[in-house]
């Protein structure tokens, strides 16, 4: 018989199954707060830089009337506003435009930056004779580019295009190049001695392995292509070329002839908003990764054993 007031033991459990599920709710529990930890980083990413634009623009509209600058030189954000709610939709007819030039640019960049990547990969000789020529491109400044360009081109749009494609295909170019050359040197041994041909080596081993580079690439280069699209139509308008459709340069040369401070903060504003999209879907683009050579082992051992070409 029991002695009173002895604890009952506890119930038995049917081979471990409590202590699993005890085990699983902590993981759960950990994988909730990690989860939860995420997003708090992606809001005070987003959400600092709002607070931080916030506070100075209330800074800003309060100095204005203690400091009394003079009008043409720093006028209040209320007046920018202002000037946006008046041009509001031009600016973004404009912006679109500037938009369209960037994205075409960007596209032939990474096309010809992904080319020029590989035929440096696969030959040192070609990368000997073209990276200088490839330097000299990415030394010279856009506004200096744009004319010889816009007087070749058979169309104004083609050399705007041509122009921001100039400008964002060097850091592409470079990246991607980088990336290649990268690669995980005992695989490049592993595909010597299996004599794989330059093809393979391209297709198994190299651009899988430089994928993630390429995106970073693709990354740093959207963050040039609409500055280099609004300073090539500025340029095309200062010599006297027609934009059509305009662009952001349109109404901020306008902006300029006319004094207009406030439509002049206006539209670097829609362009710096511009910016902003372009680095962000950059940046979708080019998750933080980092290559993986476990598949490409994969591939070495298919393509030795027959199954690939």
């Amino acid at each position: 018989m029991e002695p009173a007031g002895a604890a009952a033991p506890p119930p038995p459990s049917s081979n471990g199954r409590g202590h699993t599920h005890a085990r699983r709710s902590d993981e759960q529990r950990a994988a909730d707060r990690a989860r939860r930890a995420r997003w708090a980083a992606r809001a005070a990413r987003v959400g600092l830089p709002l607070l931080v634009l916030a506070a100075l623009a209330a800074a800003w509209e309060w100095l204005v009337p203690v400091l009394k600058p003079a009008p043409t030189a720093l006028p209040a954000p209320s007046l920018v506003l202002e000037a946006l709610g008046r041009h509001g939709e031009s600016l973004a007819r404009a912006a679109a435009a500037t938009a369209g030039i960037a994205a075409l640019g960007l596209a032939i960049a990474a096309l010809a930056g992904a080319l020029l990547a590989v035929a440096f990969a696969l030959s040192r000789w070609v990368e000997a004779a073209l990276r200088p020529l490839a330097l000299a491109v990415q030394a010279a400044p856009v506004v200096a580019l744009a004319p010889l360009v816009l007087w070749q081109a058979d169309t104004t749009a083609a050399a705007l295009v041509i122009s921001t494609a100039l400008v964002a295909f060097y850091p592409f170019a470079a990246q991607t190049t980088r990336a290649l050359a990268n690669t995980d040197p005992r695989l490049r041994e592993l595909y010597a001695l299996y004599e794989a041909t330059s093809w393979q080596r391209l297709r198994l081993l190299l651009v899988p392995g430089a994928l993630p580079g390429l995106l970073h690439g693709l990354r740093g280069a959207a963050a040039l292509a609409p500055a280099a699209a609004l300073t090539a139509e500025f340029v095309a308008l200062a010599v006297g070329a027609t934009v059509s459709p305009a662009g952001l340069a349109t109404p901020l040369l306008q902006a300029i002839q006319g004094h207009d401070v406030a439509l002049l903060w206006a539209t670097l504003a829609v362009a710096a908003l511009l910016a902003i999209v372009f680095i962000g879907l950059g940046a979708l683009a080019a998750p933080r990764t980092e290559p993986r050579h476990g598949s490409h082992a994969g591939a070495m051992a298919s393509w030795r054993d027959g199954e690939m070409a």
